[in-house]
């Protein structure tokens, strides 16, 4: 195979596969909305562990879509080991209440 012929090949893959991908945001916007690229990171400090719950479960929805958690957590202003130290905060927590209940 010449260079010409790997460079074509490799054009072509790259234009599907984009295609693919333009074809999944557009999916994902049509059924989440857009969201505008001047919207500002949300800020962790002051969250309640409603607001955490909250984040978690949209994370989750996301990633329930097609979305990784990386870019899950990005869409929602989190980095994903944030998630990850959220997740395991809010169980243990509700494994104590579980426990004094009892």
């Amino acid at each position: 195979m010449t260079r010409a012929e790997m460079i074509h090949d490799f054009v072509a893959w790259a234009e599907v596969r984009l295609k693919k991908e333009l074809d999944l945001c557009e999916k994902l916007e049509s059924e989440f909305g857009e969201m505008p690229l001047d919207d500002k990171p949300i800020k962790l400090t002051g969250l309640t562990d409603e607001d955490r719950l909250d984040i978690i479960q949209e994370i989750e929805h996301l990633m329930s879509h097609g979305y990784t958690i990386k870019g899950s957590a990005k869409e929602c202003g989190i980095h994903e080991t944030t998630y990850y130290r959220w997740k395991r905060e809010l169980s243990d927590e509700k494994h104590r209440e579980n426990a004094n209940t009892n």
